[in-house]
């Protein structure tokens, strides 16, 4: 789908800014804070900012469609991890920037002092859905060796627009309608939500976004998009540990038809 009339009018409500300069605060090393909330949020969230942030735009579009494709190990290894709170775990996927026609190859590690730490080269699945000599020797040294055995599990796509703060070291992404898909004909979407995730090098900074999102009364809240949609199509071990998580999706949702019907 498209964004929405009210997305779309808030994203060019903001300064743009371009791609050379988003990359300067690319915060690959970074502290994460996410938020949930209702996707017609988002307009009265991004008016409140008062002129603290600029908007990514590339050839006159702000709006970016995003293909993410999950490696993991026949048992599940990363989506394990998550779920019951390991310390160390791992993301490892190839994403690719549908606008720009650019894919990569990424590892996301979270560590014991909630740092998160992207790393990435450019590389592609083939057509068979096999990695490439490349692609397999970067996951061997950067996992040490130890989940030979990854393969595609997961296809998710979903929408973005990306802010950075004029004053502040932060870079604010919001996704939305996030939709999934695998191998065997399954799928899942959670349209009426959007994903605030703020990004920052862990100095603590005054964040605008963030001040504006509390005073909304909207607390923080750990989301995947990878394990909610694996959760949502799959039948894993440890799956009910995010059953909160999906009482929180429906509670939103009900938010969303409240607020458009009333």
């Amino acid at each position: 789908m498209k964004e929405a009339p009210y997305i779309s009018d808030a994203a060019n409500c903001l300064i743009p800014t371009g791609l050379a300069e988003m990359d300067s605060i690319s915060l690959m090393d970074r502290i994460e804070t996410k938020y949930v909330v209702s996707l017609n949020m988002i307009p009265a969230i991004i008016g409140k900012l008062n002129g603290a942030y600029k908007i990514l735009e590339i050839n006159q579009t702000r709006v970016f469609d995003y293909h993410n494709v999950y490696l993991d190990t026949p048992e599940f290894h990363f989506f394990q991890q998550h779920v019951t709170g390991k310390y160390e775990r791992y993301k490892v996927r190839f994403r690719k920037y549908v606008d720009t026609g650019t894919t990569f190859l990424e590892i996301k590690t979270k560590n014991n002092k909630k740092r998160t730490k992207k790393v990435r080269i450019e590389s592609q699945l083939s057509e068979f859905n096999t990695l490439s000599f490349d692609a397999n020797m970067f996951i061997s040294e950067r996992l040490k060796g130890r989940y030979p055995e990854l393969n595609p599990v997961l296809i998710n796509r979903f929408r973005r627009f990306t802010l950075a703060g004029f004053d502040s070291n932060e870079r604010i992404t919001v996704d939305y309608d996030l939709r999934y898909s695998d191998d065997t004909g399954s799928m899942a979407r959670f349209p009426y939500i959007a994903v605030i995730e703020v990004k920052r090098d862990g100095r603590k900074v005054f964040s605008p976004v963030s001040r504006v999102i509390k005073d909304n009364r909207i607390h923080p809240c750990g989301f995947s998009k990878y394990c909610m949609g694996a959760a949502a199509m799959k039948d894993l071990a440890h799956k009910n540990n995010l059953k909160a998580k999906f009482l929180l999706l429906n509670r939103i949702e009900n938010e969303y038809f409240r607020s458009i019907y009333a």
